[in-house]
């Protein structure tokens, strides 16, 4: 026993080494990043003389380093993108072969990028590659890319080898393991005789689907689909996307966005500041009808403006609202169903992660994208407070605030909350205002906002500050590495879609369907009500955006405006069940007996408040299908 415990806590030892060394490592890089980008900023600002090279050095070389380290920690963390629907459905004894299915397609994949990568690499090194238009040499960032694949094949075989060695239980797995080897030899026959390019995408892309819903982790998902139709219809692009579709994926200045604001709202989390945001809220509107849904849902808002993450704001407000509401006598699925939807602006208004990764996608600039989800996300946030104020009048009793005699606040005590988060609005306007007026990029006002943020950090936490900034980097390191693993399958999927002439058919269908502009976007809305019900926002983003763009472009959508549109609703698959990932979230959250104040809030009773609250957000949607204006004007008056 003694020998035991000896061992337990030598490996928590390397494994509190590991974690202290990487912290060091992921903030180091992150603040070198965020550090030349502002100082750019300075010297072109002060002295109208940029620091030369910025955009090369971050593009090909921070930016890289940083997303290739992310792929490791990500699956060191178990953070990468899965869809867990079926799995979560199936009895335990049927779970291995999923998980055992995963890892080898996984394993095989990360295999391949590691040959061909490292093909690539060194052709880059005899070449000694630069970067394009530049002297900066960045072929040693090309050496890195097949050492990470060469690290998630590890630790996929790790996994392999672990999940293998775990002792089956229970009987009748032969007829599981049977009927899986059916499907997927099924849709193998089906892929390999297909006669026409459109087939071959076709079936692959049924495929795709079929490995999501068996937890096969979403990029290598993607990235297996689509090699195989680039096999069977162009082999020699096989080879070309296993060699250059990470690097290319991985190198880009505009997507090095996305590490700085995952960064600056981790830390504005962290540092304690974003609680505040609720209590001002709940200051200036609990007088009003439903006033504390509404300081929730206002309170929100704001935390979309500085985080960026639904996630992140739903637990915070869980945690604080849940409990007020139910002390003041609200009802349980309003105290709950207000908090999950006050999330919803959160990926619309800046800074959105999937705003950017739609830019990416369909390849528009990135800020202006950002700016067009400011007023509909504004918009969604208005009506849902116009809802719970008209749900006060006319139900009084669903919000009865009489079981708590609070005191009302004099005009000096709420400024005086208000000025406790002075620092949000001034980061909100750095970040949106100096992408409006034109005076810095995304990927600056990024770095600008995370900058702020940091010293936001070591003012309020002092002792604390150097464990929350790792954390945050840590965090942020992953998050980016997950993103940026999906988007290389995302890219490849894109290609096998525009080999195939799957999008070209599809516009074609459209422009002789002879469908108008708002029939066309009232069933893509009902499609994707659907789809969330089973996938998560990011994959159906990556599946429809290449698709759609081109066909919705034909009939005048904006995709500006698409992109917003399309953010809105998949950020709604975040609260339809069965997927729901919010609604489990919660449910977990209000478990917990300090949040639910010894009420009973069952999982039946976060579905009916989201049925009770999906209309209005519907609503939302509707408006902004008839108002396309809301989405575009920002943008055309920078």
């Amino acid at each position: 026993m003694t020998d035991i415990n000896q061992d337990a806590r030598a490996g928590n030892g390397a494994r509190i080494f590991i974690d202290q060394t990487l912290g060091a490592l992921a903030t180091l890089a992150l603040i070198i990043m965020m550090g030349h980008v502002v100082a750019n900023i300075f010297f072109r600002s002060v002295w109208r003389s940029p620091l030369p090279q910025t955009f090369e050095l971050v593009g090909h070389w921070y930016l890289p380093l940083i997303a290739l380290t992310g792929f490791v920690w990500a699956e060191l963390r178990g953070s990468h993108i899965q869809t867990d629907l079926v799995y979560n459905l199936l009895p335990k004894r049927f779970k291995k072969d999923l998980d055992i299915l995963g890892a080898m397609i996984a394993l095989t994949v990360s295999a391949a990028f590691c040959w061909h990568t490292g093909i690539e690499a060194a052709d880059m090194a005899a070449k000694k590659t630069t970067a394009m238009a530049s002297d900066l040499i960045i072929w040693p960032v090309g050496l890195v890319v097949p050492v990470a694949f060469a690290a998630l094949v590890l630790l996929y075989l790790r996994k392999l080898l672990r999940i293998v060695k775990t002792p089956e239980s229970g009987e009748k797995i032969w007829v599981f393991r049977a009927i899986l080897a059916v499907v997927l030899a099924g849709l193998a026959l089906a892929i390999f005789t297909a006669q026409t390019k459109l087939a071959i995408a076709v079936w692959c892309n049924v495929l795709l689907l079929t490995l999501l819903f068996l937890r096969v982790q979403v990029a290598f998902a993607l990235s297996l689909s689509g090699l195989l139709g680039l096999w069977l219809i162009r082999p020699r692009a096989v080879v070309t996307e296993l060699e250059h579709a990470p690097y290319e994926a991985i190198s880009s200045w505009s997507l090095s966005v996305i590490p700085m604001f995952v960064f600056m709202g981790l830390l504005l989390w962290k540092s304690g500041l974003t609680a505040k945001i609720y209590e001002v809220a709940s200051a200036w509107l609990k007088w009003l009808p439903g006033g504390l849904a509404v300081s929730t849902t206002v309170a929100g808002t704001g935390l979309a403006a500085v985080s960026g993450s639904t996630l992140g704001t739903t637990y915070a407000l869980s945690r604080i609202g849940i409990p007020e509401m139910l002390k003041s006598g609200y009802d349980r699925r309003i105290a709950v169903g207000s908090v999950m939807v006050a999330g919803l602006p959160g990926q619309l208004i800046p800074p959105s992660t999937l705003l950017v990764i739609y830019s990416g996608i369909a390849e528009v600039p990135i800020g202006p994208q950002l700016m067009a989800g400011i007023l509909p996300g504004l918009m969604i946030s208005a009506v849902f407070v116009l809802a719970i104020i008209a749900l006060g009048l006319f139900a009084p009793k669903m919000v009865d605030t009489s079981g708590t005699a609070t005191e009302s606040l004099t005009f000096g005590q709420k400024l005086r909350h208000l000025a406790s988060i002075w620092p949000i609005p001034v980061l909100i306007g750095v970040v949106i205002g100096g992408m409006y007026g034109g005076i810095l990029t995304a990927t600056e006002a990024g770095a600008a906002g995370a900058l702020g943020a940091l010293l936001l950090t070591l003012w309020r936490k002092k002792s604390e500050a150097w464990e929350a900034i790792t954390s945050a980097a840590l965090e942020t390191v992953a998050v980016t590495g997950a993103i940026f693993l999906l988007l290389i399958g995302a890219e490849i999927l894109t290609d096998l879609l525009s080999l195939s002439a799957v999008t070209r058919g599809f516009t074609n269908w459209v422009a002789t369907a002879e469908m108008e502009r708002i029939t066309l976007l009232l069933l893509i809305f009902a499609a994707y009500l659907v789809m969330g019900m089973f996938m998560e926002p990011l994959p159906i983003m990556i599946l429809t955006v290449p698709l759609l763009l081109p066909a919705l472009q034909q009939v005048g959508v904006s995709p500006l405006w698409f992109g917003v549109f399309v953010v809105l609703v998949a950020e709604l698959a975040m609260l339809t069940p069965p997927v729901g990932i919010l609604s489990f979230i919660v449910h977990g959250i209000v478990s917990d007996p300090e949040v639910n104040m010894g009420q009973d809030i069952s999982l039946r009773d976060i579905f009916t408040a989201v049925a009770w609250f999906m209309p209005i957000a519907a609503l939302g949607g509707l408006i902004l299908i008839l108002v396309p204006e809301l989405a575009t004007w920002l943008p055309s008056t920078m």
